[in-house]
């Protein structure tokens, strides 16, 4: 886990750089979870840790109901703006080990990038209460370099579906420090750390960059299947 001591209040300020310039997720995962869960429009789902939208867009209109479980309010108001058009979209101001969510009400549970955060157990357990006994977990996150991720054996069963799938992106310098300064580590804009932060980010950028772009390759992991309960463990 990152070194961020309120995982929450360190996205303060930042959803608009994350709803723009965080790294997208590749359209083969989404269609893995769709085939794998046969996902239909009857359906309700949940995004968990949904931050500013970047999982929850790709199934507010494939659904009856997507709720939009985020704890900060500045994310979550930014999700708000971008899929409140949708008429299967609710916002809920939760976190997984507390969604606010009726028991038993769910098809299917989605999670990004927020699961590190998490408490395994607690979040677990919550998500054991609010899915249907056939509900489904789908757990998508963009890997960069060696990073090897949460431990995703807590939350799943042993039929538990992965996949990977390879991505490049590039990036001018905008858009390569506003997709930095996104994440919960980087030091707000009016932190006394930020403009050697900048600088810092600046001569990485620098040294990689061809003619003012940097190329980054990272790859999108999927992982579908039924959720862990107590009777699995």
């Amino acid at each position: 886990m990152s070194r961020v001591e309120d995982p929450i209040a360190a996205y303060d300020g930042k959803a608009e750089d994350f709803a723009q310039h965080r790294l997208s997720y590749a359209r083969g995962a989404i269609d893995v979870i769709l085939e794998v869960t046969g996902l239909d429009t009857t359906w309700i789902v949940a995004d968990i840790g949904a931050g500013t939208g970047h999982v929850a867009k790709h199934f507010v209109g494939r659904v009856a109901s997507l709720y939009a479980v985020e704890p900060n309010d500045g994310m979550r108001e930014q999700a708000e703006r971008s899929l409140g058009g949708f008429a299967a979209f609710v916002s809920v101001s939760g976190t997984a080990e507390k969604t606010t969510l009726p028991k038993n009400a769910l098809d299917l549970i989605t999670v990004g990038q927020a699961l590190h955060w998490f408490d395994a157990d607690a979040a677990r357990r919550e998500f054991a209460r609010i899915l249907k006994p056939d509900g489904k977990l789908a757990v998508i996150r963009n890997r960069l370099g060696e990073d090897e991720g949460p431990n995703l054996r807590p939350y799943f069963s042993d039929d538990v579906q992965h996949r990977s799938f390879p991505m490049t992106a590039e990036e001018t310098w905008e858009q390569f420090i506003r997709g930095i300064r996104s994440s919960a580590a980087s030091p707000a804009q009016n932190h006394p750390r930020y403009p050697d932060f900048v600088r810092a980010q600046r001569e990485h950028f620098d040294a990689r960059a061809i003619r003012g772009v940097l190329t980054l390759r990272y790859s999108t992991e999927v992982a579908v299947g039924r959720l862990r309960r107590t009777s699995d463990a």
